[in-house]
């Protein structure tokens, strides 16, 4: 399977967006859990991306219902879903994505049904956004199997550095608890067939590299950290 290369978008700025979305990325995620992206400029970035033919997600600031509403209804094509540690959150998070009679969301007239301007209420029912499950701590690592039984997920994405935090180890991706918990939530993946990712923030060339093949989900840095990457390039060459 060929790999799907996203990365993260923490700030409103479309000639940035215009630029990644030209660059040879598959994907972005509009991240609303740590930016000041506000709702209004989450459907402009959600619309540039879709001109520019480049998928987008939204990850939403927690799981509630009105941050599910507010990003399918702006358009975005999915959604990456912070700090799943239960097969309770997955359940209200198909509640809240899907339309009856898998879920409970509700009909919006607004972008992603074109503002009402069209009478597609019954293709309503073909409408599957992506959910994109964020595995993010210990709980959630042995809750996994519970946690993919439900159909209607559509990937996970492993974060490593709060999955580091929730076991003590702050950034230790070596330790044998660390570990022991990738090599579960390989194993798990791989029984479910469910699509494993992972957000490379801080990257080098040789990381990417090593990292990129065991996933099928990848995504590398943010628009933030690749300006400051090609300012350290310039001032490395330079003084």
């Amino acid at each position: 399977m060929k790999k799907k290369i996203g990365t993260w978008i923490t700030s409103f700025n479309q000639h940035t967006l215009e630029i990644i979305s030209n660059s040879g990325f598959d994907w972005i995620c509009i991240d609303l859990e740590h930016s000041d992206i506000s709702n209004k400029e989450t459907n402009i970035l959600i619309s540039l991306a879709k001109k520019n033919k480049i998928k987008p997600y939204v990850r939403v600031a927690s799981k509630s219902e009105e941050n599910f509403k507010k990003a399918l209804d702006g358009g975005a094509v999915g959604i990456i879903v912070p700090m799943v540690e239960t097969k309770r959150d997955v359940d209200e998070i198909i509640k809240f994505s899907y339309f009856s009679p898998i879920g409970k969301r509700s009909f919006g007239l607004y972008s992603h049904n074109t503002y009402g301007i069209k009478k597609n209420y019954l293709k309503i029912n073909s409408y599957k956004p992506e959910i994109i499950l964020q595995i993010e701590s210990e709980k959630g690592i042995n809750n996994l199997e519970s946690i993919l039984s439900n159909k209607f997920i559509s990937g996970t994405l492993i974060g490593r550095y709060d999955l580091s935090l929730t076991l003590n180890e702050p950034g230790n991706f070596k330790s044998r608890k660390f570990n022991n918990c990738l090599k579960k939530y390989f194993s798990i993946c791989k029984q479910k067939k469910i699509k494993t990712g992972i957000h490379i923030a801080d990257f080098s060339l040789e990381n990417i590299q090593s990292e990129i093949k065991n996933y099928d989900l990848v995504a590398i840095g943010t628009d933030f950290i690749f300006v400051k990457k090609m300012c350290d390039l310039l001032f490395k060459k330079i003084k």
